[in-house]
């Protein structure tokens, strides 16, 4: 495996909850390492051995091997130096779990839609290209003709297929240059991000979750605030989100709560719960509960929006198949009344 080659998210998970056995455990670093080198996986152990080997530097290490993020590598450096590797290898794990897991799902949404969709242009551009000209020239030959309105929406038909495969044949190649590009530049965005970007709505809401949970990771470890607001920065998608966020005017000794509490991006019932817990010192245990709810309302919001795809695909299948069976069966019943049957 190459050394350059990112880790995505769920193999980020599994190296964290790898690690968190070995600091709950009680093992050394190195022997941890030399235990995880042995087994085959994609994240590269082996060299991650070497590095650690020459200067016992666990995050000069990680860094090296060039397969994890910065915000891995942070939150653990400063986890090493607060004594609380276990825990927030632990938070990182369930991060990096819910973000595998919401892509995931996310592709499942989109795959229907793009099934029915491609099974639409499919049957269209068969019907409206082959077995129509077929049955036209039959009926033509007969002494039949079309009324009008039929060869409007015949030409409607036509359009619609054409274009619909040609969007199609470009769609496929744009996913696939943006799954190569995402690949090269990690930093990139993906055929889930980009599609996510057309949807406003759902792309703040997943975005807003995701914010809350880096600030509740870190909360959790303790980083330096000015560092933190960096990190988060890095790592918040460029959209909506991140420009009412930058926006913001802090001042020099203002932290990511202060941020929270002047952009107002939650409802005034939780930026009041925020600022509260901010001033009673409880600020973990709401910061958690925020996460929950900022995630539930992203689900629902994203699932809302990717459900109503289906019946509007459904809906576009059924007129075009609908309108080539009336292109055949009402020149059909013309047929029979001049035979007289």
């Amino acid at each position: 495996m190459k050394k350059n080659t990112k880790l995505n998210d769920s193999l980020h998970a599994v190296f964290c909850t790898q690690f968190a056995m070995i600091y709950e455990n009680g093992l050394p670093v190195e022997e941890g390492l030399i235990l995880l080198s042995e087994q085959d996986s994609e994240i590269n152990y082996a060299s991650i051995l070497t590095l650690y080997q020459k200067d016992h530097n666990l995050m000069n290490a990680l860094a090296g091997v060039n397969q994890f993020d910065q915000l891995l590598i942070s939150s653990l450096e400063i986890a090493v130096q607060i004594g609380k590797e276990e825990s927030i290898l632990k938070h990182l794990s369930l991060f990096y779990s819910r973000k595998s897991n919401i892509r995931e799902a996310l592709k499942e949404l989109l795959t229907m839609p793009f099934i029915l969709f491609s099974l639409l242009i499919i049957i269209l551009n068969v019907l409206s290209l082959i077995i129509l000209p077929i049955f036209q020239s039959i009926f033509i030959n007969l002494g039949g003709s079309y009324p009008v309105w039929i060869n409007i929406l015949l030409s409607i038909l036509n359009i619609f297929s054409t274009v619909g495969l040609v969007l199609l044949v470009l769609f496929v190649i744009w996913a696939i240059f943006t799954s190569v590009q995402k690949m090269n530049h990690p930093e990139k965005n993906d055929v889930i991000d980009s599609i996510l970007n057309i949807i406003p709505k759902s792309a703040y809401k997943a975005d807003l979750a995701y914010f809350t949970y880096l600030v509740e990771i870190m909360n959790e470890s303790g980083v330096n605030q000015q560092v933190a607001l960096d990190l988060i920065f890095d790592y918040l998608p460029k959209r909506e989100l991140y420009r009412h966020l930058k926006e913001v005017k802090l001042e020099s000794n203002d932290n990511i709560i202060d941020l929270i509490l002047k952009s107002k991006i939650y409802p005034s019932f939780t930026q009041n719960s925020i600022r509260i817990a901010y001033k009673s010192g409880n600020l973990e245990n709401t910061l958690k509960q925020v996460s929950k709810e900022a995630q539930l309302e992203s689900d629902k919001w994203i699932e809302k929006a990717f459900n109503r795809i289906e019946p509007l695909v459904l809906f576009i299948l059924a007129i075009g198949v609908g309108s080539v069976l009336l292109a055949l069966i009402i020149p059909l019943l013309q047929a029979m009344q001049t035979l007289g049957l």
